[in-house]
């Protein structure tokens, strides 16, 4: 399985940790990423949507106007004009739970 290997935090928080470099990612190595894992990996943006307010979205192509071509995670194909800012995402982060955060004054 390579030299990487995945650890816990005290907090279950997955961290990664390369024996041989001895590098620290909190980002999942390509070699321990399933399938579906590696699927989603790209560049990922924020697409505005006028019923959800925003939607991740993999970015396909810039099209030689300017505009965006990019796709849903339903598989729908959309253009976005080159006007729009499309704000980066890390499609990963989707998966974490944010239950736990506490507001403090």
């Amino acid at each position: 399985m390579g030299e990487w290997a995945e650890f816990k935090t005290a907090d279950n928080v997955a961290y990664y940790y390369n024996a041989t470099t001895g590098e620290t990612s909190w980002d999942k190595p390509d070699e321990l990423k399933s399938a579906a894992e590696k699927e989603v990996q790209g560049n990922w943006v924020w697409m505005p949507s006028p019923e959800h307010a925003f939607l991740p979205a993999k970015v396909l192509k810039t099209m030689h106007d300017g505009a965006t071509q990019v796709q849903l995670d339903d598989g729908s194909i959309h253009e976005i004009p080159k006007k729009k800012k499309l704000d980066p995402l890390v499609h990963h982060s989707l998966a974490k739970n944010f239950d736990d955060l506490v507001q403090m004054d």
